[in-house]
């Protein structure tokens, strides 16, 4: 059994909106955990462009269990269907954080987002080779040590696994020594990493991949370059 298969869920489902919590007395006392948003944006609305990607993760509480509960997966959104479709979720959820992948036009989106809903507490991941690697190794830890759990608990929240697996399952290091997807879509792996890089800024436990153990440049070099990530990453 794969890593990504031991993280399926068969009691998880996506879900709509946050679950409420309720206190000893049985009476409504907010909602059920701590969420977490990770968005990877589309550029345009052209019908070839990218896929926007934005993926809700829920914390339990007391625990470092992080279950993927959510997920917006569309192609040809325009910038404004984007910024009321992140309105939306900031609503359903209430995120501690939302991670936004950054670039020119992403950090022009934050702002405008900001103006549309105050409260809204974006964060701007800005991509460079050693914050990708290291958003990436975070993510792969967390599945090795059973932290995530994706849903599988009806067909919907299937699809959207096996999605997730596909592009996951795509990412290496490729002969120019960058971590590379070779798929030609890994929008919605994007987003999961986002959601959980979110989880560890939120709480400070960031770490870069120079600070990882001592072991950790065996799990790329020992790959060959035209494979995945590699057996590190989804076998046991």
């Amino acid at each position: 059994m794969t890593l990504l298969e031991k993280a399926r869920d068969p009691n998880l489902r996506l879900i709509d909106k946050a679950e409420v919590d309720y206190n000893e007395e049985g009476e409504a006392s907010g909602i059920f955990g701590q969420h977490f948003i990770g968005y990877d944006p589309a550029i345009s609305s052209d019908k070839n462009a990218d896929y926007t990607a934005m993926t809700v993760m829920r914390m339990l509480p007391g625990e470092d269990v992080k279950q993927l509960i959510h997920t917006v997966h569309q192609k040809g959104l325009s910038s404004m269907a984007q910024k009321r479709m992140m309105v939306s979720l900031n609503n359903k959820f209430q995120p501690d954080l939302i991670e936004l992948e950054g670039n020119n036009f992403q950090r022009m989106l934050e702002a405008e987002m900001r103006e549309m809903a105050a409260d809204m507490p974006i964060k701007i991941f800005m991509t460079t080779r050693a914050k990708k690697e290291s958003m990436f190794m975070s993510l792969l830890l967390a599945f090795e040590q059973g932290h995530i759990k994706t849903p599988w608990g009806d067909e919907k929240s299937k699809e959207f696994t096996r999605t997730l697996e596909t592009q996951l399952s795509r990412f290496g290091m490729q002969k120019n020594g960058r971590l590379e997807s070779v798929g030609s879509h890994d929008d919605l792996a994007v987003s999961v990493a986002l959601a959980n890089w979110a989880t560890k800024e939120f709480r400070g436990t960031i770490v870069l991949l120079d600070d990882y153990l001592d072991g950790v440049d065996d799990w790329f070099g020992d790959v060959p370059q035209r494979n995945v990530a590699g057996a590190s990453w989804y076998t046991i």
